[in-house]
């Protein structure tokens, strides 16, 4: 096809070569898909990742128990042991599966509210003991 409009892998639609990502690894030196398909298959593969870590980690708050999927924003990942902390859950959520679960692995899913209730509770035993 070539030229200033290229046809969308996903959607089908003719685009400007500028709703494409850069790849030069590629025939036409962009994306397959356009930003907006790429956007969403992010998402969408993002809320599956989600889900998927959500039952692995227990399906609930480890210290109150609240279960929700649907509202992901209120879970936060607690590192057990700071030391062995690598990188963010958040910031994971695009790497492989493995590399996601190691990281897990280190931590317990608290709602936002007991991670912050158990990060006080930490700082108050280190005053403390110290």
């Amino acid at each position: 096809m070539g030229g200033d409009t290229l046809e969308c892998i996903h959607c089908g639609k003719l685009k400007n070569r500028s709703e494409f990502f850069t790849n030069f690894r590629m025939k036409e030196g962009v994306e397959s898909k356009c930003k907006a398909c790429a956007a969403a298959y992010q998402r969408q593969n993002r809320k599956k990742k989600w889900e998927r870590l959500f039952e692995y980690a227990g399906s609930a708050c480890q210290h109150c128990g609240i279960s929700d999927v649907n509202r992901p924003e209120i879970y936060e990942f607690h590192h057990i042991n700071p030391a062995e902390k690598e990188y963010q859950i958040a910031g994971l959520m695009r790497c492989k599966w493995e590399r996601l679960i190691a990281e897990a692995d280190k931590c317990i899913m608290l709602c936002a509210n007991c991670h912050k209730t158990e990060h006080k509770r930490l700082r108050d035993e280190q005053q403390e003991n110290g």
